[in-house]
C-alpha cells in the first residue's frame, strides 16, 4: 500500500511530497514442518525402533546406519 502526503512549512511556499509504503510480510510455517520438525521427527522415531528389535536382528544394524 503506498499513501501519498504533502507537507506545506511556513516558511517555504512549495509543498514538499512524502510518500510511505507499507508492505506486510508472513512466515509460511509449513517449510519449517518439512524442512526441520518432520526430519527430527522420523529420526528419533527410527532410533526408538532399533530399541525394540532384538539384537540378534540383522534388519538393526541395517536400520542403524541408514540413519547416520
Amino acid at each position: 500500500m503506498a499513501v501519498f502526503k504533502e507537507f506545506r512549512y511556513p516558511c517555504c511556499p512549495e509543498p514538499y511530497p512524502d510518500i510511505s509504503f507499507y508492505l506486510w510480510l508472513a512466515r509460511e510455517p509449513a517449510f519449517y514442518n518439512y524442512i526441520l520438525i518432520l526430519p527430527c521427527f522420523l529420526l528419533s522415531s527410527l532410533t526408538l525402533v532399533l530399541f525394540w528389535l532384538p539384537p540378534e536382528t540383522p534388519a538393526k544394524m541395517v536400520l542403524g546406519e541408514r540413519g547416520n
